[in-house]
């Protein structure tokens, strides 16, 4: 962190650090003035073949975002339709194969970087979704364990935005369906293909170490029984925070 101002002869000034939205700047007050002071570029150039002085120090920009843990919250819809009830209330509910809430943890890496503008790299994340339909006699669930591997690209559209987009693998671990209650007799293990899934959104650098990202993501799955194939395929919206080490 380094601080640079106009100092006028005869006069105190008072510097001292302050965190404003995440990030350590300085402020400068002139005591006798009893004003604060604007900071600047005021030092010489540097003369060609020269040594960078110490004082030429100035504040790093924020790390890039992209690289560390993450932890996403969502829900998806879409898909066949696997179940369906009519409730004592006249309510009709279904589960569908795409349909359900999800919470995952993941983790990427962000090496690449074109000057200050544009990142690449890969990820992962795994996680569990689920989906029910609840009544008084019983209930019907539907669980898996989502798995993705992803290339992605961070855009930076200003100071702290990015643009994120991803695309890549997709799988679903041990889909099945149980019931209790009066649908105790509901039971199905699926299986579940490789597919693909497509990702889009903005990612907002929060601090130098956590950013939280906004996404809508397609995904092309579909699940198999007895021979049988059913369309999983959904779309989703997420809510992600990443932390950066």
């Amino acid at each position: 962190m380094g601080s640079c101002f106009v100092a006028s002869p005869g006069h105190t000034y008072d510097v001292h650090a302050a965190l404003s939205d995440g990030y350590w700047t300085t402020d400068v007050h002139d005591v006798d003035r009893e004003a604060s002071v604007d900071e600047g570029d005021c030092l010489p150039p540097r003369l060609p073949g020269t040594e960078a002085r110490p004082s030429d120090a100035v504040l790093a920009r924020p790390p890039h975002p992209g690289t560390g843990f993450s932890m996403a919250l969502g829900g998806d819809i879409g898909g066949d339709n696997l179940v369906s009830a009519s409730m004592s209330n006249g309510d009709d509910q279904s589960l569908d194969a795409g349909s359900g809430m999800y919470a995952t943890i993941g983790a990427s890496l962000t090496p690449l970087w074109l000057g200050d503008v544009v990142g690449f790299g890969v990820g992962s994340r795994i996680g569990i979704k689920y989906d029910s339909i609840d009544a008084k006699n019983g209930s019907v669930h539907l669980a898996r364990y989502p798995f993705s591997l992803w290339i992605h690209t961070y855009l930076r559209i200003s100071e702290r935005w990015y643009l994120n987009v991803a695309g890549g693998g997709h799988k679903e671990l041990s889909p099945g369906l149980s019931g209790d209650g009066v649908a105790a007799d509901v039971q199905a293990d699926f299986q579940s293909p490789w597919g693909w899934m497509g990702e889009g959104g903005f990612v907002f650098a929060e601090t130098w170490h956590t950013a939280v990202g906004f996404s809508l993501r397609y995904t092309k799955i579909s699940y198999t029984i007895a021979g049988h194939a059913l369309d999983a395929s959904n779309i989703g919206f997420g809510l992600t925070l990443y932390l950066n080490p």
